[in-house]
């Protein structure tokens, strides 16, 4: 036992168990509740709080491999209309049109529609933005295209979206801008003053969608960091201009990959249009290999009742037929919000929403993948690295050892290709059986738990769980998995539902050998999962799992014998004894003797926390201050090296890998910057996750790249750093 965590435990008393329970039961229940206390149509995480959180660099975790198609993106339907009547109005005017652009920006808007008519304007600037009839008094190049250069050039990680049309512009209007001209061309002869060759705005967009001679395929991430991706350039019909974004082919291949049917004349109607959003969903995820991006939008309006606000915020009938009792309704961007908070987690396509809301952003933003790596060091110390390909299958890279433990070389395998297994939704975890059989359980782009096994002397074969009825029919998030003296337990939330669910593989009594499921939210009143569930287990075998519940608080279920315990983690258990904030992201927990600690991002200050067991008691730690460590920007990793040194790997917002350390006998944590230039221990920047493993005399730690999405190694010996790159060396293939 570290020699804080004996002076933090002769401090302290236990809390009261019946108090633990008493919280737990109290927080058995749906575990978001994100409407505004003042009902619909007031300003919730859903609706009209666009400027209450800031993520503008969340694309730097995404890695430079990921097809913009395949990305989760919020977006604004009708970005610029600030002004006019109620029914003109579909987004928030902060300041004037341009900071009203870059706020959305700064809060991680990255889709855009720009509607634009000719009219009389000054130096060239003749294209004005408009909505319907309504002139929102903005020009396309100082108002929309200016201030998104600048933002660019600060934000260098970021791309934008942009879908560019022609509002109550027709053929007999062109006539009177361009005689002899069709729209299409005269719209194109405005839009090449502005990013024609050598014009002002021409190196703002990704060239080969503004090429104007021909359509440009989807381009990855990677291609167009820092630059404006012309999408769609549409007349007011909706049917693409030619030569102009991305290739969809002809008019009909286009309107296949948007929803936007728009007309909600009642209340009652918004069932209706939330169903087609939901469908359209379905069928984004479902077509998950197409290459062009799904536009789906939550907008709608229906003159004389309905306004853009009605239809995204909700309200009550109240407000147009002082006839009847008030009758509230909920709009669409509240059921959005309620809907991702709770489904499997994949892909959204592009979601174009009426005045947007800081949680329904960042929930549409949390549906991109975040990479980790899975790592499994055998008992003969040979590492096994499971990860996730560029084209989503499972791949092994490892590192052998021969019978007198001399090292032998990394060697790649692709296991999902060869099994023909589902690809990957998520990111994979790994156990070793008893009789040393190699299990990885990961979830697939439809939201199955799969499991692939390699037994000693075999193949690898793979089981879909969710088909089998060894899991539930749709999960979310990642994984967790344990052996527990032999016994298999594999830990897992219920899209449906939010359950905790177990799919475990007894050695012992009724079922041996056989997979079976069980519900804990069902049985043991298990808190609802909102995400980050992970597992271990202690010396005397005692089960720990713990995630994320409502509210960003942490539920801690424990099986001790054979019954399990369930626990809300207090938030200031007790006086001096820190406090843990709302927690974001995936947990890491580890296990020492009869002490677990786990760690945690919190969601309020990105700062690394520290919460330990020992005893009975609940310590807290915010370890950002302690040791003036960066920020967190991603989920932590954490391992007990041999010698009992704690550590924990993370990711900072400049997409640094950073180590925090705290040693034996030791209260003072240090934290390390791998990524400083000045050494190179770890890649300049990194996507996604860091994963750390301990085998004899090495530390181990595996990121992914954030240029060239590779698999990269980091490893410790005795105490010094080295930095090999897997994916270069033909030892790993490009990670997606």
């Amino acid at each position: 036992m570290h020699a804080r965590m004996a002076r933090q435990w002769k401090a302290r008393a236990l809390p009261g168990a019946a108090m633990a329970m008493a919280i737990a039961l109290s927080l058995a229940f749906p575990a978001h509740s994100t409407e505004s206390k003042a009902g619909p149509g007031s300003p919730s995480p859903a609706f009209k709080t666009v400027g209450q959180k800031a993520q503008p660099s969340w694309m730097q975790s995404i890695p430079d491999t990921m097809p913009l198609a395949q990305m989760s993106i919020p977006g604004t339907h009708e970005t610029m209309a600030f002004t006019g009547t109620a029914f003109a109005e579909a987004q928030e005017l902060n300041g004037d049109p341009r900071s009203s652009l870059t706020t959305p920006l700064d809060a991680g808007i990255r889709a855009l529609d720009i509607r634009v008519h000719p009219k009389g304007g000054v130096f060239g600037d003749l294209l004005h933005i408009w909505h319907g009839v309504t002139d929102q008094n903005a020009n396309l190049g100082h108002d929309v295209l200016a201030p998104l250069d600048a933002w660019l050039k600060d934000h260098p990680s970021e791309t934008v979206l942009m879908n560019l049309s022609a509002e109550d512009f027709t053929d007999k209007d062109a006539s009177s801008y361009c005689p002899g001209e069709d729209s299409a061309t005269c719209l194109s002869d405005f839009f090449k003053d502005y990013v024609g060759k050598g014009k002002q705005y021409s190196d703002t967009f990704w060239s080969p969608s503004i090429a104007g001679d021909g359509r440009a395929a989807t381009p990855t991430l990677g291609q167009v960091r820092g630059k404006v991706v012309l999408n769609v350039f549409r007349n007011s019909a909706g049917n693409p201009y030619p030569g102009w974004g991305l290739n969809y082919g002809s008019s009909d291949d286009y309107k296949t990959h948007v929803q936007d049917q728009y007309k909600v004349g009642t209340p009652a109607a918004i069932t209706a249009k939330w169903g087609q959003v939901r469908d359209f969903l379905a069928l984004t995820r479902k077509n998950g290999a197409e290459s062009l991006p799904y536009y789906n939008f939550l907008s709608g309006t229906g003159i004389p009742f309905m306004t853009p606000s009605d239809v995204a915020g909700g309200g009550s009938t109240g407000s147009w037929d002082p006839t009847d009792p008030p009758t509230y309704f909920t709009g669409v961007n509240e059921r959005a919000l309620n809907f991702l908070s709770t489904d499997s987690g994949e892909r959204t396509g592009v979601l174009m929403m009426d005045f947007p809301g800081y949680g329904l952003i960042s929930e549409i933003i949390r549906h991109n993948p975040t990479s980790r790596p899975g790592t499994l060091v055998e008992q003969n110390g040979q590492m096994n690295v499971f990860a996730r390909a560029a084209d989503g299958n499972l791949v092994r890279s490892v590192l052998s050892y021969d019978a007198q433990g001399n090292q032998g070389s990394w060697v790649q395998e692709s296991v999902g290709a060869d099994l023909k297994a589902p690809r990957m939704g998520g990111n994979p975890v790994a156990t070793v059986r008893n009789d040393k059989t190699l299990d990885v359980f990961y979830r697939s782009g439809e939201g199955h738990l799969i499991e692939a096994w390699k037994s000693p002397g075999s193949g690898w074969e793979y089981a879909d769980f969710a088909e089998r009825a060894y899991a539930s029919a749709v999960m979310a998030g990642d994984p967790a998995v344990v052996n527990q003296d032999g016994t298999v337990r594999v830990f897992s939330r219920d899209a449906s539902n939010s359950h905790l669910m177990e799919s475990v593989l007894p050695t012992q009594g009724t079922g041996a050998g056989k997979w079976q499921k069980w519900d804990h939210t069902d049985v043991t009143r298990a808190p609802l999962v909102d995400g980050g569930v992970t597992a271990v287990v202690r010396q005397d075998k005692t089960v720990d799992v713990v995630y994320r519940t409502a509210g960003g608080q942490v539920n801690h279920s424990h099986l001790s014998g054979t019954s399990w315990t369930e626990e809300i983690v207090p938030a200031e258990p007790l006086r001096g004894a820190g406090r843990l904030g709302p927690a974001a992201g995936d947990l890491s927990v580890v296990a020492q003797g009869d002490t677990i600690t786990f760690f945690s991002r919190d969601a309020e200050t990105d700062h690394l926390t520290e919460s330990l067991l020992t005893g009975g008691v609940w310590v807290h730690t915010d370890l950002t201050p302690v040791n003036h460590a960066p920020q967190s920007s991603g989920s932590p990793s954490a391992a007990f090296r041999t010698d009992g040194t704690l550590d924990v790997y993370y990711r900072s917002p400049d997409g640094h890998l950073i180590q925090a350390w705290l040693t034996p006998r030791s209260s003072d944590w240090q934290y390390f910057d791998l990524s400083d230039p000045r050494y190179g221990y770890a890649p300049a920047r990194i996507v996604g996750d860091p994963a750390v493993a301990i085998r004899p005399g090495k530390v181990s730690v595996f990121t992914q790249s954030g240029t060239g999405s590779h698999l990269t190694e980091s490893w410790l010996a005795t105490t010094v750093w080295s930095n090999w790159d897997l994916t270069a060396d033909g030892k790993a293939p490009v990670l997606g």
